[in-house]
């Protein structure tokens, strides 16, 4: 994790991770060293290409996306920011939310253990796909039956419903800021847009994710979306506490 500069100079660690579903337990088998890009998981981790892993340890905490499986041994494409031992907590997970929700609706979610609190200030989303893209689709399928919906779990459980798009159009009228990229020539078309929260210009303040509440920044997926290619988000903030 990388230092921000808050109001009056302060600092603390920025957070920038996907959202997340099927969260599995996972174990090392020996200890991971800073620098490593391979780490080595007890037999039965079940691991694929394409997932993603998270540890962490004390103040610690990493994310990457898994290129290769060989056995027990993984490949990751981003190198370990620190050290983490066989007894850190380690989850593999999915983070492309092409899925199927339309009998079972998918959640993904951002999550943090009990020590922490993070102030999420706006979340990113990316979509790749073969199809031309315009308002009146999601990517580029037709437009949803049920949509995707955004929104902030909190103790109680409690939830606080954002928003609910079917359409690109609709992300556009919650978000303003999406743009679409066409292929050129060869390639993928591509979607991308950003939901600001903590600026006086929009909604003037942060969601906080409290690890001790359970809390959680959520969408859920209630269409087939597996038509899509890519689909991925990402929540960005600050720890305002536990490290």
């Amino acid at each position: 994790m990388g230092q921000v500069s808050l109001v009056g100079d302060r600092t603390a660690p920025i957070a920038d991770f996907y959202l997340r579903t099927g969260n599995t337990d996972i174990v090392l088998a020996v200890n991971a060293n800073q620098g490593d890009y391979d780490i080595t998981l007890v037999a039965g981790h079940g691991v694929v290409a394409g997932e993603a892993i998270y540890l962490n340890e004390g103040n610690n905490f990493y994310e990457g996306k898994v290129l290769g499986v060989v056995v027990n041994v993984i490949s990751l494409d981003t190198p370990l920011g620190s050290d983490f031992s066989t007894a850190s907590g380690a989850i593999r997970t999915v983070i492309n939310a092409n899925v199927d929700g339309s009998v079972t609706p998918v959640i993904f979610t951002f999550a943090i253990p009990a020590a922490f609190i993070v102030n999420l200030t706006r979340f990113m989303f990316y979509i790749e796909d073969s199809t031309v893209m315009d308002d009146a689709k999601f990517g580029g399928l037709a437009a949803l039956t049920n949509g995707v919906v955004f929104r902030h779990k909190v103790a109680g459980p409690k939830y606080w419903n954002l928003f609910n798009s079917k359409s690109n159009g609709e992300l556009a009228e919650r978000m303003y800021d999406v743009a679409y990229a066409d292929k050129s020539p060869a390639g993928s078309y591509g979607l991308r847009g950003r939901r600001t929260f903590g600026t006086s210009s929009k909604n003037g303040a942060v969601i906080q994710i409290n690890g001790a509440a359970v809390d959680e920044f959520q969408m859920i997926v209630q269409d087939d979306l597996t038509g899509l290619d890519v689909f991925h988000l990402v929540v960005q903030g600050y720890f305002l506490s536990g490290n």
